[in-house]
C-alpha cells in the first residue's frame, strides 16, 4: 500500500510519535502521526490464568452496573507507547502491553517504576485512566460507551453504503512524553443512508462521511465534519448533510510554474468564520484537473484553504487563497452552486 507522503514530510525532525501541522486556526489544524515500527502486541491470555507474583500487582474491573466485566481488553501505557481503540476494542498497541481479564474480571501486570495509564474496553463500557505507581486501586469500574445513530445526506439525497467516521481532540490529552490514546469509530450507512455506532467514546468530536480513498488515482469527495458531544450512556442522533450548497472551483498551477501537483494527495478546506450551524470544517479531495466540490456548505463566511504536495520535491504548502461567503438561497435553488472560478496556486509557495 503507498504511504501518504505528508506523514513523512511533517514528522520530519520531530519525535516519530507524534506531529501536527497547523494551518490557521485550530479548526483547520491536521493531526497526522506516524506509528512506531514495532511488532504488533499480542494478548498474553497464559498471564492472566496464573496468580500474580510478587512483583506484579493485580486488580479487577467492574461493568458501569458493578458486575464482574469478563475478558475485558487491558493495554498498559507508559512513556512512549501507542494505543489505538477503534469501535470500542483495542485496535493496535505499540510499546504497550496487553491481556484479557478472566471469567472473574482479574487481570495483572509487572509493576511499574514510573506513573503510566491502563486503558480498558469491555462491551458494557471503558476506561482511560492514569495510575500512579506508589499508589494502585484494587478495582476499576468500567464508564458506560456513548451511541451515535442517524443519516447522512449529500445534496438532500441519502447515501447507501457509505463510510462515516468520528474523531476526538486529543492535542491536550496527555503531557508531552506521556502515551499516546486514539480513541476512533467508524462505521457504514445501511441500504437507506443510516448508521449506528455502538460504542463511541464520551465528549466532544466531530463526525462526518469518510473521504474516498485516493491512493489509486485522484477523485471528488468532500466531508463535512459537525461538531458534536457524546453523552455517556445516551445516544446522539445527527442528521448530516440535510442543508447546505455545493461550492465548486478549480485549482490551477501557474502558467510560469514548472511544479507538478500530486492532486491525489490535494486537498481543500473551508474553515468556518460565521455560520448558523456547528460546523468544525469542510474537506474535499480533487480530481486530476484540479477540480473540487465541496457538497452542503450550510449559510456563512469562510476562508478556503488548500495543502498541496509537489511530486519532485515532496513537500507540502497550506494556503489560504480566499475568503469567501455562501449567501442564503431558496431551497428549491439549493444545489445551484457557488462556483469560485479558476484559482491559481504555486505549491512551492506559502503563506
Amino acid at each position: 500500500m503507498q504511504r501518504d507522503p505528508t506523514i513523512g514530510i511533517h514528522s520530519a525532525g520531530r519525535s516519530p510519535r507524534r506531529a501536527w501541522w497547523r494551518c490557521g486556526s485550530p479548526a483547520a489544524t491536521l493531526i497526522l502521526f506516524a506509528v512506531t515500527v514495532c511488532p504488533a502486541a499480542r494478548f498474553d491470555d497464559t498471564a492472566r490464568a496464573a496468580p500474580p507474583k510478587n512483583d506484579e500487582f493485580a486488580a479487577t474491573v467492574l461493568t458501569p452496573d458493578g458486575a464482574l466485566a469478563a475478558r475485558a481488553e487491558v493495554a498498559l501505557a507508559i512513556a512512549g507507547s501507542q494505543v489505538m481503540v477503534k469501535n470500542g476494542e483495542l485496535s493496535w498497541t505499540a510499546g504497550a502491553p496487553r491481556c484479557r481479564t478472566d471469567a472473574a474480571g482479574r487481570f495483572h501486570f509487572p509493576r511499574q517504576a514510573d506513573d503510566f495509564w491502563l486503558v480498558i474496553t469491555h462491551p458494557s463500557g471503558y476506561l482511560r485512566v492514569k495510575c500512579f505507581a506508589n499508589s494502585l486501586p484494587a478495582t476499576f469500574k468500567l464508564k458506560p460507551w456513548a451511541r451515535a445513530e442517524g443519516t447522512l445526506r449529500t445534496a438532500r439525497q441519502l447515501q447507501p453504503h457509505v463510510g462515516i467516521h468520528i474523531d476526538h481532540d486529543f492535542l491536550t490529552q496527555h503531557a508531552a512524553n506521556d502515551a499516546l490514546i486514539f480513541f476512533s469509530e467508524t462505521g457504514t450507512t445501511d441500504g437507506q443512508g443510516r448508521f449506528v455506532l455502538e460504542r463511541v467514546l464520551p465528549g466532544r468530536g466531530t463526525i462526518g462521511k469518510e473521504l474516498a480513498k485516493t491512493q489509486e488515482g485522484a477523485s471528488l469527495s468532500s466531508s463535512r465534519r459537525v461538531r458534536i458531544r457524546f453523552d455517556a450512556g445516551k445516544t446522539a442522533r445527527i442528521d448530516l448533510g440535510n442543508s447546505g450548497r455545493p461550492v465548486i472551483g478549480q485549482l490551477r498551477p501557474a502558467p510560469n510554474s514548472k511544479a507538478q501537483i500530486e492532486w491525489n494527495y490535494a486537498r481543500v478546506m473551508l474553515e468556518p468564520g460565521n455560520t448558523q450551524e456547528d460546523v468544525e470544517r469542510l474537506i474535499g479531495t480533487l480530481d486530476d484537473a484540479g477540480n473540487f466540490c465541496i457538497d452542503d456548505v450550510p449559510v456563512g463566511d469562510y476562508r478556503l484553504i488548500a495543502l498541496l504536495v509537489e511530486s519532485t520535491t515532496r513537500l507540502a504548502t497550506c494556503r489560504v487563497f480566499a475568503r469567501i461567503t455562501v449567501p442564503a438561497i431558496n431551497e428549491k435553488l439549493s444545489q445551484r452552486p457557488v462556483d469560485l472560478g479558476v484559482l491559481t496556486v504555486d505549491p512551492r509557495v506559502g503563506r
